[in-house]
């Protein structure tokens, strides 16, 4: 993730402790695999031209590379779209360390990684949709057996506009509920799970707080595990399914919010 520098002391930072630019709110896969690949690559490019805003460009067209393998609906394309995606997934960890080693960020920087990290989510879920209703109209016995094409399709897709919908929702409130946090008190709203961590929790548990909000990595890791289990309609039920949940929730949390500050201005 491309952001602004964290410490105008980074580079001093770098010296003392160079780890400590590994993002610790992450969640499992994010922190314990995704980050730690990135981590390697940024040690490697530190001392080159290359900016955290190519990486951030690099990632997008390689998690668009991504979409398109799915697209294409054969099982071994799918398998290049995984390495795909996941590749992409690193990158986009890599831009933001080395914005934190280097001590350099931008508002474009974070303006880009943020859009682009939207339309990748977009399209990956897209390009599986499309993949998938492939193969299975290409072998309609895997899914429902003499079930219409057009209808297989009516259900691939409305299940994947569900999906990307509700997530959309998710993106909105979230940022809404962002916005009103900043306003009150100088920085965004903490991930809300079914418990609290604080700043002394130990990685494990913090990174297991993260793993229950289905983040980006999640969702990455979702289509992994069932693309390789050549499950690929069920990855696009379980990705709506969570994102109507989550979707649901953070609009609670926003209405939780809002009745809480309505009561405060009520006279007594």
């Amino acid at each position: 993730m491309n952001t602004m520098p964290t410490s105008p002391n980074s580079k001093v930072n770098n010296q003392e402790n160079p780890r400590w630019i590994i993002k610790r709110e992450d969640p499992l896969y994010g922190h314990y695999v995704v980050q730690q690949l990135a981590y390697f690559v940024v040690r490697l490019i530190d001392r080159t031209p290359i900016t955290p805003n190519f990486v951030t460009a690099l990632s997008f067209l390689t998690g668009l590379t991504g979409a398109v393998l799915f697209a294409l609906g054969q099982r071994h394309y799918f398998i290049w779209g995984i390495l795909f995606i996941n590749l992409a997934l690193i990158l986009d960890c890599v831009d933001g360390q080395l914005c934190r080693r280097r001590g350099t960020g931008s508002n474009f920087g974070a303006w880009l990684d943020y859009h682009t990290d939207k339309l990748k989510d977009g399209a990956v879920l897209l390009g599986w949709t499309i993949g998938a209703y492939k193969l299975a109209s290409a072998h309609s016995a895997e899914i429902v057996s003499s079930f219409p094409q057009t209808s297989l399709a009516i259900l691939y897709f409305t299940v994947a506009f569900l999906a990307i919908f509700f997530q959309f929702l998710r993106n909105i409130t979230a940022l809404n509920r962002d916005i009103n946090t900043l306003q009150k008190t100088g920085h965004k709203d903490e991930p809300r799970t079914f418990y609290d961590t604080s700043a002394n929790s130990g990685q494990f548990i913090r990174s297991l707080k993260h793993s229950l909000l289905f983040k980006y990595a999640d969702r990455i890791l979702l289509f992994t595990i069932f693309g390789l289990l050549g499950l690929y309609f069920q990855a696009i039920i379980v990705y709506a399914a969570l994102a109507i949940f989550y979707a649901t929730l953070s609009a609670f949390l926003n209405y939780r919010e809002g009745w809480r500050a309505d009561q405060v201005k009520q006279p007594q």
